[in-house]
């Protein structure tokens, strides 16, 4: 029934987007992903303010009742000398903030050959930023 699941940091803002900090993200697509938790880890702080947003889909027939969404993070006290590697998710939005008009869908024809298109993305402040990530495109047949 999940359809999709996002949590953000409203007080921490996207490298390129001006919106809050994306921090983790899933929805039915997303494929198992696991990351070596002894070096990565992304730093909350006890009371941190996070939004959490979901949207669910009932492809059946059935109805249900009294559904609800629960989230359950892990975590490791501080202090530790794990994980070695403080981590900051980041998002690119080929087609920020509307999309195409009129509808404002986002979907893209895929070709079977190789295609790149000519774009900027700016980090909001002139410090020099490392950056490291994984880019993927997903594509969905149409019938």
């Amino acid at each position: 029934m999940l359809h999709h699941f996002n949590l953000s940091d409203p007080d921490r803002r996207e490298l390129f987007l001006p919106i809050g900090l994306h921090l983790l993200a899933m929805s039915r697509e997303t494929p198992t992903i696991t990351i070596p938790r002894l070096l990565f880890g992304l730093p909350l702080a006890r009371g941190q303010r996070l939004i959490a947003g979901a949207m669910l889909a009932n492809g059946s027939d059935a109805a249900y009742r009294g559904v609800h969404v629960r989230l359950v993070l892990r975590y490791v006290p501080g202090g530790r000398p794990w994980p070695l590697y403080r981590t900051y998710p980041w998002a690119i939005d080929v087609q920020y903030p509307l999309g195409r008009p009129p509808t404002g869908s986002k979907a893209f024809d895929l070709p079977p050959a190789a295609r790149s298109a000519p774009g900027k993305a700016v980090p909001p402040s002139r410090h020099d930023a490392g950056l490291a990530g994984i880019c993927t495109t997903m594509a969905s047949a149409s019938s």
